[in-house]
């Protein structure tokens, strides 16, 4: 019975062992950017994301929000509309629209568009 190596097998390990090492440096880099920032949006579904910050004391603090992707066309991102802000987020986030809008507009990319619910 031929042997695996005989038939240049002998790579097939070393790229898997590549692969696993890039996905595991990809979420390692993504826990290490979230401690250094404090904050970060992540994909929970086809169109449900949350941002979410560290509190003072250390508590992950979440505000879901829908992303609809859009075929040739930019991004539709809601939120609630200014107005309503204070009424529809959590307390933590009250009176910090701007500062919040600002952080996902950074990390889903400048083919965003804002649109108040």
């Amino acid at each position: 019975m031929a042997s695996f190596w005989q038939y240049g097998g002998w790579w097939a390990p070393i790229v898997m062992a590549g692969v696993g090492l890039a996905a595991g440096m990809a979420v390692l880099r993504k826990r290490v950017d979230f401690r250094r920032r404090g904050y970060r949006v992540r994909r929970l579904g086809r169109e449900e994301h949350v941002y979410e910050e560290r509190g003072a004391e250390g508590e992950i603090r979440l505000l879901p929000f829908w992303r609809e992707m859009l075929i040739g066309a930019p991004s539709e991102v809601y939120l609630p509309s200014e107005d309503r802000w204070d009424s529809q987020v959590p307390p933590w986030a009250h009176g910090r629209r701007a500062e919040i809008v600002e952080r996902i507009a950074e990390y889903l990319g400048p083919r965003d568009k804002f649109v108040d619910r």
